[in-house]
């Protein structure tokens, strides 16, 4: 969890581990009931949704902050995550 802003993929976590991939995955799935990706995405946005609270920082910095390089694919994950863009996110969190 401490490098989630700089993994992108199922390899860079078991990497200096002796597991398979496959294995892994399973073993992710089967305890959290997410795929490594789908946990790290929702960590991701949980950690953005905390950066965002505090207002200081805009959407696209908190965005590149968490790990996304790719703005599009954050808003899709914010969206699936929240319910919402992260725009109308920073609305209620004014409120």
């Amino acid at each position: 969890e401490s490098e989630f802003n700089t993994i992108s993929r199922t390899e860079d976590m078991i990497q200096g581990f002796d597991i398979n991939k496959k294995y892994f995955i399973q073993l992710f799935k089967k305890h959290l009931f997410l795929t490594p990706i789908q946990y790290l995405n929702r960590l991701r946005i949980e950690k953005c949704c905390n950066l965002l609270k505090t207002g200081s920082i805009p959407i696209t910095q908190a965005a590149l902050e968490v790990g996304y390089n790719d703005i599009k694919h954050f808003n899709v994950q914010f969206k699936k995550h929240t319910g919402i863009i992260p725009a109308e996110f920073l609305k209620k969190t004014k409120i």
